[in-house]
């Protein structure tokens, strides 16, 4: 891990990271130190793939909420609440918008990534400025809870062969709403709170409202 984060910082000057074991880490979440729950990363790992050109999102798995080591998720992570087990693989490294959901966020790396991550109470008037991002690394077999006050998106590939990353949220959560209330504009799918970067023409055009600011974040991978 020290290897690749000394590649990850040389490679991109512009960008503060730090390792997931940071201090500066608990204002989004936590890690979780859980062997039980190691089989979810081998899942994702062995049985998902990482897309040739962007990203893949993909809710629920059954074939992963089928595994013990979900049901330990739902009955000791979420308390008893139903849960869904989904993951998100992919090669793209901008950060053009970000979400948040009421709820925590377990993130399972089956490989090297890297979090960009916001706080809620960071936003002034709504919106966000870029310069209050900041990036962690983590490692394959890393396991963290973002909490539903942190804003994020997509992981961002760490390694040029891409990322791949399996996701655990309340059960029902980023799936399509019939109907997007109109005095909620930030509300975009189920349990799922989107806000664009002003450059993100495409989500704009979707309807996204655009508050999020200054230059674009990117991270640049390295190829070990």
């Amino acid at each position: 891990m020290k290897g690749l984060l000394s590649a990850l910082r040389e490679r991109n000057p512009n960008l503060v990271l730090h390792d997931v074991s940071s201090h500066r880490f608990a204002r989004y979440g936590g890690r979780v130190e859980d062997g039980g729950l190691s089989p979810l990363c081998v899942f994702v790992k062995e049985e998902t793939a990482v897309p040739a050109q962007g990203n893949v999102y993909v809710p629920s798995v059954a074939e992963a909420e089928a595994l013990p080591a979900f049901a330990r998720v739902e009955e000791v992570y979420y308390g008893g609440v139903a849960a869904q087990m989904g993951y998100c693989n992919g090669v793209l490294g901008q950060l053009m918008g970000l979400e948040y959901h009421m709820g925590s966020e377990f993130l399972f790396a089956a490989t090297p990534l890297v979090l960009l991550l916001g706080c809620l109470s960071d936003m002034e008037a709504g919106a966000l400025h870029t310069s209050r991002i900041e990036a962690f690394l983590l490692g394959e077999g890393d396991m963290v809870e973002l909490y539903g006050t942190t804003l994020h998106h997509a992981p961002a590939a760490a390694l040029t062969g891409g990322f791949q990353c399996g996701v655990a949220l309340p059960r029902g959560t980023n799936l399509p709403l019939d109907t997007l209330p109109a005095d909620a504009p930030l509300l975009r799918a189920r349990n799922k709170w989107l806000v664009a970067h002003v450059e993100s023409e495409d989500m704009i055009a979707k309807g996204v409202c655009p508050l999020l600011y200054g230059p674009v974040l990117a991270v640049k991978a390295v190829a070990l």
